[in-house]
């Protein structure tokens, strides 16, 4: 018979034993829970947490001056500084990596675009310095909707230099079938993989018979005769379009004042070095209450190196306009403004060299010259 201490004493270890177990498996699956949040996060399916990550991108592109004219541009700078080069060898290895184990979620994102239009395919692209969301979009003719989407992109660091995103896309040119042609010559013609071709057509094999007549879409397809040089910005007139498209009535003057330096090409008064001011200086008393130039939404009030305190509102149709320099924000993000209302009081915080309103319209992070667009 075993003595009733030692039954005690194992029972005791037992449960012991187990209570350290069951915590082992709660730590466990908390550290996972939590790993899981920060390093994949969840599909981005609702409009608004699209949005919300477009503003955030928005912010985190804002700059006052830039080392060079801002035309839209369309296929980015290519040039990077050796401090940036040597940044982006570093983290194509890591971005590779993050690119793959996203391909899975990517892949069931495209296929169902698919079902919506078989024309729906994908490319992969490296972001160059220079470009923005919107540069990529527009050059593949596609939604930055779907580029947030399809790559699962829930912070603005995951468009940096370097990194190589999918961007699905329609774009592509219809071929019509002549007497004698054959897949792999059309592929070769237009510089694309004949699996492309079969995938976007239905087709079931490269046997599949092509009858004159036929019109096969063909992804991403270009005649390579026709192919013109790249150029690295869209002509002045694309800035031209932007400005004739909206109502001037829609925005005022936030508050009234002197222009004391004007949007465009200046000496940057702290660098001494000519740089592009994207926005115009309103000189204005510390305190002058600085008004909504158009209805919109905050998206960012607070502090932001160089602006100092920056109210940022953004309007119908991607329109931006920012209002820096502030001695005190008035809103706070998510708040629903009207015309006129007061956003800000004026200062001189941030890079200044004397009390003013600093002023900027933007279409996204494009730059425009605010004076076109306000009511005269």
């Amino acid at each position: 018979m075993i003595p009733a201490e030692i039954v005690t004493m194992n029972a005791f270890k037992i449960g012991i034993t187990s209570a350290l177990a069951l915590s082992a498996i709660i730590l466990l699956s908390v550290i996972t829970s939590t790993s899981a949040t920060s390093s994949a996060p969840a599909d981005i399916k609702s409009d608004d947490a699209v949005l919300e990550i477009e503003n955030s991108i928005i912010i985190h592109g804002l700059r006052m001056e830039s080392g060079k004219i801002i035309e839209l541009p369309e296929f980015g700078n290519d040039f990077k500084t050796t401090r940036e080069t040597k940044q982006n060898k570093r983290s194509q290895k890591e971005d590779n990596i993050r690119h793959d184990e996203e391909n899975s979620t990517g892949g069931k994102y495209l296929e169902s675009l698919k079902k919506q239009d078989i024309r729906w395919h994908s490319t992969e692209y490296r972001i160059r310095s220079g470009d923005t969301l919107w540069d990529i979009a527009r050059r593949f003719n596609t939604g930055t909707t779907h580029i947030i989407r399809i790559n699962n992109i829930h912070k603005p660091d995951l468009l940096s230099p370097g990194r190589k995103i999918t961007v699905p896309h329609r774009t592509g040119v219809r071929h019509i079938i002549r007497k004698g042609d054959t897949l792999s010559e059309i592929a070769a013609a237009y510089g694309v993989k004949t699996s492309s071709i079969i995938e976007s057509n239905t087709l079931k094999t490269t046997q599949d018979t092509l009858r004159p007549g036929m019109e096969l879409f063909i992804p991403g397809g270009r005649r390579k005769h026709a192919e013109k040089p790249a150029l690295k910005h869209a002509p002045d007139s694309a800035v031209a379009s932007i400005e004739k498209s909206i109502d001037t009535s829609r925005f005022i003057w936030p508050l009234k004042g002197r222009i004391t330096s004007s949007f465009g090409n200046r000496i940057d008064p702290f660098s001494k070095k000519k740089s592009f001011h994207c926005g115009i200086d309103i000189s204005a008393e510390p305190g002058t209450p600085v008004r909504a130039s158009s209805d919109g939404k905050v998206i960012f009030s607070g502090w932001k190196e160089g602006y100092g305190n920056m109210v940022v509102l953004r309007h119908e149709g991607g329109y931006i306009t920012v209002y820096a320099h502030n001695s005190k924000n008035m809103v706070t993000k998510g708040d629903r403004v009207k015309q006129k209302d007061i956003i800000a009081s004026s200062g001189m915080t941030g890079a200044v060299t004397g009390a003013h309103l600093h002023f900027e319209v933007r279409k996204y992070l494009t730059p425009l010259n605010p004076l076109r667009f306000i009511k005269q």
